[in-house]
């Protein structure tokens, strides 16, 4: 399917923002976007989780969905939507799937369930939820097993 996700290629930076961001909001869910080229993210837009049930529930604020208009001037595209699921799963809600409105981007969920965080990306597309495998990719852009998360395995990301 044209437009759809096929694979995600982030910079670990990326990776640990989002971490981090979800660490801070806790224990509300928080969103964001991820701006790239070529389908590879490379900047992390923070959100405000807008949400009448923030910890349940994710909406972006009206400021942030705007930069996705300053990027695309700037030569980048949305690459990813990314938020938290504070107490878990890592994987797309029911809401989430129905909210899926960019079938382009792919979309991220950081799990702050467990010991460790986690990170898993999907394609949503028409109600279809298929699992991205996230390639880890240098600062110089060439895929680097020294530049993974720790804790890289399939499917997920683990912190």
């Amino acid at each position: 399917m044209p437009g759809m996700p096929r694979s995600l290629r982030l910079l670990p930076a990326a990776g640990h923002e989002i971490v981090e961001h979800a660490r801070a909001g806790y224990p509300n869910e928080v969103c964001g976007l991820i701006a790239g080229r070529q389908g590879m993210g490379l900047v992390v837009f923070r959100g405000q989780n807008i949400a009448p049930a923030p910890r349940v529930s994710f909406e972006l604020d009206a400021q942030t969905v705007l930069r996705q208009m300053e990027f695309e001037e700037q030569g980048l595209e949305l690459v990813a939507i990314y938020h938290s699921h504070p107490a878990g799963p890592e994987e797309p809600s029911p809401t989430d799937v129905v909210c899926a409105f960019y079938p382009e981007a792919a979309a991220i969920i950081c799990s702050l369930a467990g010991a460790d965080p986690r990170l898993r990306a999907f394609s949503i597309v028409d109600g279809q939820v298929s699992e991205l495998e996230p390639a880890w990719i240098s600062e110089a852009g060439g895929r680097s097993q020294e530049t993974e998360p720790r804790g890289l395995c399939k499917s997920h990301t683990k912190y």
